[in-house]
């Protein structure tokens, strides 16, 4: 499997949460940080493994936060839509998922970057 595609909203989300975390306590924002790239090392070892969502998507938790990692797999190539809360903005979230589609296509026939 081929090193994973973000979506530029995924992270930005990323990057964000770890900055939250850090200011509430150092090393924090590092702590999650590293459980997201475990999480993303699982779905690139495990592409089926997440829960199916939508359409072809899939949700892995991140271990010791409230986030998920929203991916698809396509080819070689799995793509990370989200790196979402939870329990915030399940509207937004679910309108990511309609556009990321779009995306996660257009990148397909690009090809690899």
């Amino acid at each position: 499997m081929n090193e994973p595609r973000f979506h530029s909203e995924a992270r930005v989300e990323l990057l964000e949460s770890a900055r939250f975390y850090e200011a509430e306590r150092s090393g924090l924002g590092e702590s999650f940080t590293v459980e997201v790239e475990r999480t993303i090392g699982f779905i690139l070892a495990n592409p089926r493994a997440g829960t199916p969502i939508w359409n072809h998507f899939r949700s892995v938790l991140v271990r010791r936060f409230p986030y998920a990692t929203i991916y698809r797999a396509l080819g070689d190539t799995v793509y990370i839509i989200a790196v979402a809360h939870q329990h915030r903005h399940p509207q937004l979230l679910a309108e990511k998922k309609v556009n990321a589609a779009h995306v996660v296509l257009v990148s397909a026939r690009r090809g690899p970057r």
